[in-house]
Parts: C-alpha cells; sequence; structure tokens
C-alpha cells in the first residue's frame, strides 16, 4: 500500500502548514486504502486464477489460483508460477518470462498442462502481461481451467466419429441392400421370403406365376391357401409341408415336387427350394418356385410312347427307335440341366450366406463398440464389412453378367484393345492378391492391338488365372504366356494344381458345371461358361489340356481383328 508520505513527502511547509492540508491528507489515505480493497476484492471475485509475479516469485495470488495448484494463497506467495508448469513448454516460457520482464512484451498459450499439489493434471490457458504496482511494475499471471472444455471438444470428436461410421455403414448397407434387390427381381424363378406365420416378401415372378395382380394381394393370404388340400401321393399338404419346414430348419434346405395353388383356383406342379436365412436373430424361409408343367408334360408324353412302343414292340420302326432316343436325349439334358441349377441354387445359397454373416457379425460389433466408444475397433469391422459386400457384389455381377449374355440384352461394342497390357495388369494384380504363388508372366512378344472388347478381354483374363489359382492351393507358380501366332494372338495359362477328370472335360463349359476335383473349392459354376461364351463372341476358340493331380493349361486364340465381329448383330 503506498502511504500518503511517499506520495507528497514529510515537508510541512508544503501541503501541511494548516488544518485543511492535514484534512485533505486524511481523506487521500483513506481514499488509497479503499483502493486497495476493491481491487482485492475485484481480484478474488474474479472467474480465473490470478497471481501477481516479481521476476522470482509470486507476490499475491487469489483463491482461484490457489484452487487450481490445490494450495492457499499464503502458500504460494514465495513460489515461481514455472514451478507447476509440465511438458517440454517449459522451456519456451522460461525464455518468453525473461523477455516479459525485460520488453515489456505480453503473451498467450492457448493450451498448457499444470500438476497441481495432489499431482493431478489440469489443462489451463495461459495470458500474461505487466501491470504496474506500487513503485513498480510486475507480472499479472492469468490461469483458466479449461480441462473441462477440452473433454467436451474430445467427445464432440467421437461423436463426429461415431456419426461418419454410422453414415458409412449405412451407405454400404444400403448398397448391399440394391444389389440384392436386383439379384431378387431378376430372378425367373418366383421367390418367396416368409417366416413362420406368414408370408413377408415376393418378387415379380411369383405374381405372374400365382396370378396375383398386386403384392399386397399376394401376401395377404396366408400360405396354406396357395396349397390344396392334399397332394399327388393323397398326403395332406399342411402334414407334408410342416415335415419340409422342419427339414429346413435341421439341415438348412430342401428340394422337392410340390402340387401349388393359384389365386384363381388352378393348381399346377413345381418345384421347390426351401432354405433357411437368419435376419437380425430371425429365422426367414425363402422359397424358390418352378412351374414344371412342361416337363411334366414331356414325362406324360414319354411314357405315352413307351407304353406305345410296349405294345407294339414287333411293329416298331427305325424311325421310332430313333424319336424314342431323341425324346430320352432331350429329357436327359433336361435332368443334368436341372441337377446343375440345383447345385447351384445350393451352391450359391451358401456364397451369399457366408459375406451375409460377415456383414451382419460387424455391423452387430461396429454398434457394441461404438456403445462402448471404441471408435477405431468400429472402423476396423467396416472393412470387414467391404470385404463381404465386395465379394457379394463380385458374384452379383457375374451371374447378372451371364444372365445378359444368355438373354442377348450385352452391349459389347469392339474397339482396339491392348490384350498385352491387359494380361500384365492381371498378373500383377494377381500378385499382391495370393502372395504364395509366383506368377510367371511373358506377354513381350506381342506388340499389336486386337480388335476386341475391352472388359470381356478382363473378364477372360481375370477368371482363367484367378482358377489356375484357386484350383492349385499346394503349387508354387503359375506359368503365363502370350504370343503371336499368324493372324491370332495366343493366351496359355498354365498351372500344376488338382487338375480335371479327363471324363469332365467334355462339361467343363456348360453352365453351373463343376468338375470332381472342385469339391470343397469356393465357385458357382458360371466362370468357365462366361469364358467360353466371350470367346466365341470375338470368334476365337478356348482348348483345355489337363492331367488329375498334375495340372491344368487353358488356351485362348483370339483373332487380332475380325470383321464379323460387328456390334448390331450381338
Amino acid at each position: 500500500m503506498v502511504s500518503s508520505v511517499e506520495l507528497f513527502g514529510d515537508d510541512d511547509d508544503l501541503f501541511f502548514d494548516d488544518d485543511e492540508g492535514s484534512q485533505n491528507a486524511a481523506k487521500l489515505e483513506r481514499l488509497l486504502g479503499e483502493t486497495e480493497m476493491q481491487m482485492g476484492m475485484m481480484f478474488e471475485l474474479m472467474p480465473i486464477g490470478m497471481a501477481l509475479h516479481q521476476e522470482q516469485s509470486i507476490i499475491y495470488a487469489n483463491k482461484e489460483m490457489a484452487r487450481l495448484l490445490s494450495m492457499t494463497p499464503e502458500a504460494l506467495i514465495g513460489r515461481h508460477c514455472l514451478d507447476f508448469i509440465e511438458g517440454d513448454i517449459l522451456a519456451d516460457l522460461v525464455e518468453k518470462f525473461m523477455i516479459l520482464f525485460k520488453e515489456g512484451t505480453s503473451f498467450e498459450i492457448p493450451v498448457v498442462e499444470i500438476r497441481d499439489m495432489k499431482g493431478d493434471l489440469r489443462k489451463i490457458q495461459l495470458i500474461v502481461g505487466m501491470m504496474p504496482w506500487e513503485d513498480s511494475h510486475v507480472a499479472q499471471v492469468l490461469m483458466q481451467d479449461i480441462s473441462k472444455i477440452k473433454e467436451l471438444e474430445k467427445d464432440l470428436e467421437i461423436q463426429k466419429e461415431k456419426k461418419r461410421l454410422l453414415e458409412e455403414q449405412k451407405a454400404v448397407i444400403e448398397k448391399s441392400e440394391v444389389h440384392f434387390r436386383t439379384l431378387f427381381e431378376s430372378s425367373r424363378d418366383a421367390i418367396i421370403l416368409s417366416d413362420k406365420d406368414s408370408l413377408l416378401d415376393c418378387n415379380t415372378a411369383a405374381l405372374r406365376l400365382f396370378k396375383a395382380k398386386t403384392k399386397d394381394e399376394f401376401l395377404s393370404h396366408s400360405k396354406r391357401f396357395y396349397s390344396p388340400e392334399f397332394q399327388e401321393n393323397g398326403e395332406a399338404s399342411l402334414d407334408l409341408s410342416r415335415d419340409k419346414y422342419r427339414e429346413v430348419r435341421e439341415r438348412g434346405g430342401s428340394f422337392f415336387d410340390w402340387i401349388h395353388k393359384k389365386i384363381d383356383g388352378s393348381e399346377f406342379p413345381a418345384e421347390v427350394f426351401l432354405s433357411s436365412l437368419e435376419v437380425d436373430g430371425h429365422q426367414l424361409i425363402m422359397a424358390s418356385v418352378r412351374d414344371v408343367s412342361k416337363r411334366k408334360k414331356q414325362e406324360q408324353e414319354l411314357l405315352r410312347h413307351r407304353n406305345h412302343l410296349q405294345d407294339m414292340v414287333d411293329e416298331a420302326t427305325h424311325s421310332l427307335k430313333e424319336k424314342n432316343e431323341e425324346i430320352a436325349e432331350n429329357l436327359l439334358n433336361e435332368i443334368q440341366n436341372q441337377k446343375a441349377q440345383r447345385e447351384f441354387i445350393s451352391v450359391i445359397s451358401h456364397e451369399f450366406r457366408t459375406p451375409l454373416t460377415v456383414i451382419d457379425g460387424g455391423a452387430q460389433n461396429i454398434k457394441l463398440f461404438l456403445e462402448r466408444g471404441n471408435a477405431e475397433k468400429a472402423a476396423s469391422r467396416v472393412e470387414k464389412i467391404r470385404s463381404g459386400v465386395s465379394r457379394l457384389n463380385g458374384m452379383i455381377d457375374e451371374i447378372l453378367l451371364s444372365s445378359k449374355l444368355e438373354s442377348g440384352t450385352f452391349e459389347m461394342v469392339p474397339s482396339y484393345v491392348d490384350f498385352a497390357q491387359i494380361v500384365n495388369d492381371k498378373c500383377e494384380a494377381m500378385r499382391d492378391a495370393y502372395r504364395d504363388h509366383k506368377i510367371i508372366c511373358d506377354a513381350s512378344s506381342v506388340h499389336q492391338s486386337i480388335w476386341a472388347h475391352n472388359d470381356s478381354i478382363e473378364k477372360i483374363v481375370e477368371n482363367l488365372l484367378s482358377n489356375a489359382l484357386k484350383y492349385s492351393p499346394q503349387a508354387d507358380r503359375i506359368e503365363v504366356s502370350l504370343k503371336e501366332e499368324g493372324q491370332f494372338a495366343v493366351l496359355k495359362i498354365q498351372d500344376f494344381g488338382v487338375g480335371i477328370p479327363k471324363d469332365d472335360l467334355d462339361n467343363l463349359f456348360k453352365r453351373y458345371f463343376r468338375a470332381k476335383t472342385a469339391r470343397g473349392i469356393k465357385g458357382t459354376g458360371i466362370g468357365l461358361n462366361l469364358v467360353k461364351t466371350l470367346v466365341d463372341w470375338h470368334k476365337g476358340h478356348v482348348d483345355v489340356e489337363s492331367v488329375e493331380g498334375e495340372g491344368t493349361c487353358f488356351t485362348i486364340s483370339l483373332p487380332f481383328y475380325s470383321k464379323d465381329i460387328n456390334p448390331s448383330e450381338h
């Protein structure tokens, strides 16, 4: 506190030579005392910590400053405020304090850590400046506790990350749903989803097959409505259906013949494949229904011919024998096709269930990790979901491409394509995916382009390379070569894997066919059929040589140019 003597001196001849001067001095003393008291109250009422600091020590600290440092204001007197600073910033603050007392330059540190006398860390905002005090200047040190603010900012960032992950998950699931709905609606067979009690969904083919005008009309009826009371063998439809559903629950699937009833009351024979799906913890049944009226009619026709031949065995002619053989062959082909399609449905159901299980499990884990605030683990599960969706997309795209090629709706416009570059690029990509195999690739001798459809050539090379790697898990290498032979570019892909049985080679390029040595290896039976179809479109040819247990070599010959490759015809 500055006294009146220090302000005005002690010379009685100047100001204190009469009573009035003495009164003025007393008033001034009171005024200064009140000012000091008011300043002290203001400092104590400030919501932030404040200390007055000489060069070496604190000379005053308010209660908030003492609270921040877990000490009393009196205990802080004589301490240096930098004693409580943590981290590498301490050296920089020492230098700033020296400049402050030398040049009067104030400074502000947005975030710094202090450790109080209890050992706890706090995050504070530090502001330091010079101010006059009594007959000199001191440093005014202000500290504001921002620990809660930083915690709130951290929580806000976590919430933002949660929101981003949820939006990303939602986008992935929506994309998966679009692809599933595309496959669902593009199926030629009627597909019906149901639970234990009622029908849940159906595709457009189901509406056509059962003569329903709308989906609401179809779903409004019970499952029992679409079957007559008895089946062809005389057993009650209700009892038989319970047996089939029990078989699905125990084995995962069931394939059988069934008599169905349409909305108009008419009946028709059908082949039905039931499979079990689990969605959000609920077991659903997916039924694939195919009208086999034409097949039944052919079977009845064949039976009539056989009965007629039995009665006319002595009078049968050579032409009648050929007719019988032709019908038998057609029926055998139909049976083989249906068997292949049944196996394909079974395989594709299993292939779809695996990535769908990955997606569903990943989504549940993301929810759990986000509830626990573990955004890092949640992000890792998003990558698994993406991988599952990518696998689904690959299978769906291949199925849709095969369907478009079969129906003639796939447009292929040719252009000049760098065949050698495609081979090199696909080999490089496969090296990254199959690091246990050595892929030896030589396409250096082909320097001219071929007249072809670029995406189709990529699909041919990719399918053959993928097969070579997939069916030679124990082999150490794959050999790939591309050469010019006259007017053709000839691609050879040799593996040293399981090989193909000799009696399976003739059926190798049929749709859905899989060789005996492919059992236990993932696949749909579409890939080689696609390769053969695309090579034929390019006026080329494909050859295969294989020895079971030693390996397989595929040879693809494509013309460098063919005027017969006309996009308007395809």
